[in-house]
């Protein structure tokens, strides 16, 4: 109380280092802008709660959404619900400072609510107090290494499937003429485990009765 009214008591120096704090988060924040906005690789800015205040040109076209649109929701809302307790935990760890930055395999779903991938590297800006500012993270697309990887995987998996179900003799050999695959075909035909051939050669075989190979 001061002369019966309730008061603030401050001084000019509390207001100097409060204007000098703002103004050098300011000035980062613009350098960041500079850098980012034309990447090819995404950037975006959240603050402490999740939600979006800043993105890249890359980062919007990556998520199929505007900048306006991106500020109206939360990394949560871009997130698949069974990755978003990892994200949170890589989160906590930067404000407890028990890492210094975050990597990770993501998943996002864009606007058209399409899934997509990306590596993920975060860092948590900090004040000259030392107190967190915000999140800052860096966004690689690998949405084409991961649909690619798909189909080689179906592409494989259907080979494997001829191979293994042909009528006829089928192995593959390696450089020193060791067996790294038989299929089912020379498993019966020969009467050995599929382990009993892999890394013999094919005079495993050679007896006057089992000469085929």
């Amino acid at each position: 109380m001061f002369l019966g009214q309730e008061v603030i008591i401050s001084n000019a120096r509390n207001i100097d280092e409060r204007k000098r704090l703002e103004q050098e988060s300011l000035i980062n924040y613009e350098r960041y802008k500079t850098v980012t906005e034309e990447s090819a690789i995404g950037f975006v800015v959240s603050n402490l709660e999740g939600n979006i205040i800043d993105a890249n040109n890359s980062y919007c076209k990556f998520l199929g959404y505007s900048l306006d649109g991106l500020k109206k929701i939360s990394i949560r809302d871009i997130n698949p619900i069974e990755d978003v307790d990892k994200n949170i935990e890589i989160r906590n760890l930067l404000i407890e400072k028990k890492i210094s930055k975050g990597e990770l395999e993501k998943r996002y779903y864009t606007k058209e609510g399409k899934l997509v991938y990306a590596l993920l590297k975060a860092i948590l800006q900090r004040d000259k107090n030392n107190n967190p500012q915000f999140f800052f993270a860096q966004i690689v697309d690998i949405t084409a290494i991961k649909e690619a990887q798909k189909e080689l995987e179906l592409s494989e998996k259907s080979y494997k499937q001829l191979f293994d179900n042909s009528h006829e003799l089928l192995y593959v050999l390696n450089k020193n003429n060791e067996f790294v695959d038989v299929n089912k075909k020379v498993i019966d035909t020969y009467e050995f485990s599929k382990e009993e051939i892999i890394g013999k050669t094919p005079v495993l075989f050679s007896t006057p009765d089992r000469n085929d190979i």
